[in-house]
């Protein structure tokens, strides 16, 4: 489990040691007045986000076609799929 580090926004002044902390993959919390106003983490932790974050929306949009498929929702061939799209892109 990954311990975040909370540090003081005042704390900025020291980007060494809020980098050093990154670089160990731990999340840098940063306070102002006691309140969390942003998050510091390092490029791999935020490419991490990143797919997980896409994965939970194609989970999100696959459920809502199985609902639609339960329900005898209308079905699209693949060929009627691609000529919407293709219809799309060059604007017919």
């Amino acid at each position: 489990m990954v311990v975040p580090a909370f540090r003081q926004v005042s704390d900025m002044r020291k980007p060494q040691e809020i980098k050093a902390i990154v670089e160990e993959n731990r999340p840098v919390f940063v306070l102002k007045n006691s309140e969390v106003c942003f998050v510091a983490i390092s490029q791999n932790q935020y490419e991490e986000y990143e797919n997980l974050k896409g994965r939970r929306e194609l989970h999100a949009q696959l459920a809502v076609a199985e609902a639609e498929h339960k329900v005898n929702a209308p079905c699209l061939t693949h060929e009627e799929v691609f000529k919407n799209l293709r219809a799309k892109v060059n604007g017919l």
